[in-house]
């Protein structure tokens, strides 16, 4: 049935619809209200928007609601296919049309005023970064605690632990997708919580919960899974309210949350540790963190703290994207907004990675700094931040970027297809450091190699143990008249012993041949892997002179000591320093042997 229109027809004057309105047509009204607060609070417990004006995704929110109520009128009075009734859904859902409009103008309002555009400086003093420097600030490297692998690394020893569980563990649940690092009693541990291997795991073990979680020490690659008296049940991969996020939003329902970090704290109590969020400038820009909610893992209990008064064991309040971020603005907006764009000066941008350091007890962010128009491969220096504290230092040292620095390692072991980890920034006696573990296709850690910032086309060593690693990268230091602290070199001294071979063994370990070694007047035995390069140490015999090389602070495990080269007489029988030495050029190393990276 047509619109049916009234007027005079013949006057030239506009006719005006006729509203016809549907049977029942207030039930109807009333169904998609009904119908739209249903939405509401599916939308709610689905999407968890913060019931705030300073939440973007409040806004989508809103609409959401407002359009199922136009949709469901629509639909309930039937329209789509008697069209006279069409005049009065327009006019019965115009009032919610309005209201549509007036929340995406109003959040594009907000927007508009709370960006750099109009708010420059406000988003520059959101962070203050002090300019300090490296040598007297960052503390000298303790190889020792040294992380020697990164998270992907640290996955597959977490994954090979859980494995060796019992089948009531390994088959039930699996490692989760996150993971945190931190600092436990004093050393670098990334911390695996679980997860349930699918939604018919879940059903069968959530009235449970999950048994504990996986600790990888990132020095010494050694791992343990950590059984708890009561099992974990609030987590991000729960479902329902137990699901970690709607457990928090059910409890602050106004509250802007940001990435939460599990941690222990010094006993081993698993916890989820939450930043609350709160939007600075203007009113939608410049996110930051105002507090943080600490949310026992096992019980599911809150307790909510200011910013001075987090517990000292936390270690991250602060996620290296929002440090980034906020670096960015304090970089960017120092001259104002059209600066940032036009002259650029003193433009300042963290590069594109990051990787963590730990600095007296305390994890830090770090990344290189570049400038407004420099090259890829260069930096300008570096930032860190306390994830903590957000204290935040610019270190002034120009050098090679880490990416730069990365390929630079991986072109010296292009013959071995390994991959080196995202470079760790140490303090080698006073000098500025990238340190980088070489990995497998597997994963597996294989070697070493470390970069020197500065002279990076000069000094860029490897090797596949970490104590020759180290001091061939102090051999070249001392070779281009870098000075090399006393203590610094007596700290990372070899131990060699020489003497004739009294007996030798040759054992598989992890699939590796291993050579033990006992000299003549000698109880301990020296072990030593045989790889590629050093193959020909599986030709010595009883009563070869030999001198062996270990680590100052080598430990004795039983009675054997891991040892990292070995001499016939004079001449090791590893390659040199030089051969490993990365001359400049990214098409050709200075090993003869190697081939240039396709």
């Amino acid at each position: 049935m047509a619109e049916v229109h009234v007027g005079k027809g013949g006057g030239g004057k506009r006719r005006r619809a006729v509203v016809i309105p549907p049977m029942k047509a207030g039930l109807r009204i009333a169904l998609a209200l009904i119908g739209a607060v249903i939405t509401a609070a599916v939308a709610f417990f689905v999407m968890l928007p913060a019931l705030n004006f300073r939440a973007p995704e409040f806004y989508g929110y809103l609409l959401i609601v407002v359009g199922s109520f136009v949709v469901l009128l629509y639909l309930f009075s039937n329209a789509g296919k008697q069209a006279e009734f069409m005049p009065w859904v327009r006019r019965t859902v115009s009032p919610a049309i309005a209201i549509a409009l007036v929340i995406a103008l109003f959040f594009g309002a907000a927007w508009v005023f709370s960006s750099p555009f109009f708010l420059a400086q406000r988003y520059h003093n959101i962070m203050e970064v002090r300019e300090l420097t490296f040598a007297e600030e960052i503390d000298e490297v303790d190889f020792a605690l040294l992380p020697k692998i990164d998270e992907a690394a640290a996955r597959v020893i977490a994954q090979a632990t859980l494995g060796e569980l019992i089948d009531d563990v390994l088959s039930q649940f699996e490692l989760s997708r996150n993971s945190t690092q931190i600092v436990y009693n004093g050393r670098p541990v990334r911390i695996f919580p679980l997860a349930y291997i699918n939604v018919i795991r879940w059903i069968e073990n959530t009235r449970d919960g999950l048994p504990g979680f996986v600790m990888v020490y990132m020095d010494t690659q050694e791992s343990e899974f950590h059984f708890l008296e009561q099992s974990v049940r609030f987590t991000d991969e729960e479902h329902f309210f137990r699901h970690l996020e709607r457990h928090l939003r059910f409890r602050f329902p106004t509250y802007l949350l940001g990435t939460a970090s599990f941690e222990i704290d010094d006993e081993r109590n698993p916890y989820w540790v939450v930043p609350r969020m709160d939007r600075t400038v203007g009113l939608i820009g410049g996110e930051d963190v105002i507090g943080v909610l600490l949310v026992n893992a096992v019980t599911g209990e809150i307790n909510e703290y200011a910013l001075e008064d987090v517990p000292e064991w936390v270690d991250r309040v602060y996620n290296a994207q929002l440090l980034r971020m906020q670096f960015n603005w304090f970089g960017l907006y120092g001259e104002g907004f059209w600066n940032s764009i036009l002259a650029q000066r003193g433009v300042r941008q963290a590069t594109p990675d990051y990787n963590y350091l730990i600095q007296r007890n305390d994890v830090y962010m770090y990344s290189g700094v570049s400038a407004a128009g420099g090259g890829e491969d260069s930096i300008i220096g570096f930032l860190l931040v306390n994830q903590r504290t957000r204290d935040a230092h610019f270190y002034q040292i120009p050098g090679a970027a880490e990416t730069f620095a990365r390929n630079a390692a991986q072109g010296a072991v292009q013959a071995h297809g390994w991959r080196a980890t995202h470079p760790l920034l140490i303090n080698v006696s006073g000098h500025a450091t990238y340190f980088m573990a070489l990995k497998d296709n597997n994963n597996i850690v294989q070697g070493f190699a470390m970069t020197n910032v500065q002279q990076f086309n000069l000094i860029n060593v490897w090797a596949e143990s970490l104590d020759v690693a180290i001091e061939r990268y102090i051999a070249a230091l001392s070779a281009h008249n870098l000075d090399v602290a006393p203590e610094t070199g007596d700290a990372l001294a070899p131990n060699m012993t020489s003497g004739a071979i009294a007996s030798i063994h040759q054992v598989a370990i992890d699939g590796t041949t291993n050579l033990l070694i006992r000299l003549q007047g000698d109880s301990a035995y020296y072990r030593m892997a045989v790889t590629n390069s050093n193959v020909y140490l599986a030709l010595l015999t009883v009563g070869d002179v030999i001198t062996i090389t270990s680590a100052m602070d080598a430990q004795l495990v039983g009675n054997v000591i891991p040892a990292s080269s070995i001499a016939l007489g004079a001449v090791v029988l590893e390659p040199p320093v030089e051969d490993y030495a990365y001359n400049g050029n990214d098409d050709a190393i200075s090993n003869d042997d190697a081939q240039p990276e396709e």
